[in-house]
């Protein structure tokens, strides 16, 4: 019973750690994509003030 005991505490964690993993991945996703918005909003006003 001690093997299967920490055998489910290890299983939990990876369960706990995925869930932060996508967490951080869509946050990253999210500030990624409004990074390069506001890069390509930058770009179409230099052009059309250029």
């Amino acid at each position: 019973s001690n093997k299967e005991s920490s055998s489910t505490t290890a299983s939990g964690t990876t369960l706990s750690l995925s869930k932060l993993d996508r967490m951080n991945i869509q946050t990253l996703i999210h500030d990624y994509r409004a990074h390069t918005w506001e890069k390509e909003e930058m770009l179409e006003k230099a052009e059309q003030s250029g």
